[in-house]
């Protein structure tokens, strides 16, 4: 069975030899089938990358890295050294150790394109997008609702987000299927408006983030390929492209309508107060 997907601007082609969905996926699957894909996944229900031999197993054929899921370890994926050809083993009904090995070599192949990705959540308000980012539990979730409540944006993403750094100078921000604890997966991209660290505190107060300070305050909310030089490498030029192009802001808050008002204030005006 085969299937397409579009994430981002990536159209991904998975290939499985048993009938369950990907449910993280629906949302972004293609209307019409495209004539090439990006990336190329195989799923497969048993075992096909490794071939038993006097009582050792050795790998079939060559891959440029082999990773196994951390929550189920038999879960096994080799990739080839542009990150475009994926083989995953032992998925079936392993779902949630298959979307981890997907993300790993999805985003591998992804950084390599001028993307990056965030443990944020996305709004969008205007046709633009603002991501919040910060660590789980800092109420990333609750201010794209209240953004939601209280000024009519739409929630694209509650957890991981994706940038793209694209030709002329723009970044734009897209939800992905990636959604952690959140509801909250829309498969559409906006011009990245506005990055916000959030910090809970008694008060509400908005800072602007001054060009030296924007990133050693938002890089720890970037997921890295450290397995991968290359893909770090141009990560760090798509990172210095988004933080030039977006506004930074530290604000600590509440989770009130308060905490939208000054934000909206400070990025787009008096008239949105």
């Amino acid at each position: 069975m085969t299937r397409y997907y579009r994430i981002a601007s990536v159209t991904v082609r998975v290939d499985q030899d048993w009938q369950e969905a990907l449910p993280l996926f629906e949302d972004f699957a293609c209307a019409e089938e495209p004539q090439e894909a990006d990336i190329r996944v195989r799923l497969f229900a048993g075992e096909k990358l490794f071939e038993p031999c006097y009582g050792v197993s050795f790998l079939r054929r060559p891959c440029a890295a082999l990773f196994c899921s951390q929550e189920f370890p038999q879960v096994r994926m080799a990739a080839s050294a542009d990150w475009r050809d994926l083989t995953i083993e032992n998925a079936e009904g392993r779902v949630p150790g298959v979307m981890e090995l997907f993300l790993t070599g999805f985003y591998s192949c992804f950084a390599r394109r001028g993307g990056a990705l965030l443990h944020a959540s996305l709004v969008e308000y205007e046709g633009e997008g603002v991501a919040f980012l910060g660590p789980s539990g800092v109420g990333k979730t609750t201010q794209a609702r209240l953004w939601q409540k209280h000024a009519g944006a739409h929630i694209l993403n509650g957890d991981k987000v994706l940038l793209e750094s694209v030709p002329g100078g723009r970044v734009l921000a897209w939800g992905s299927p990636w959604r952690g604890s959140s509801p909250y997966a829309v498969n559409r991209g906006v011009p990245l408006r506005a990055l916000v660290l959030l910090s809970q505190a008694p008060e509400n107060s908005l800072q602007p983030l001054r060009p030296e300070e924007t990133f050693p305050a938002l890089a720890p909310h970037v997921f890295y390929p450290a397995w991968d030089a290359a893909g770090t490498a141009l990560l760090m030029e798509t990172l210095g492209v988004c933080f030039a192009q977006a506004a930074s802001f530290r604000l600590s808050c509440r989770p009130e309508e308060e905490a939208v008002a000054l934000l909206r204030r400070a990025v787009w005006g008096e008239a949105h107060a």
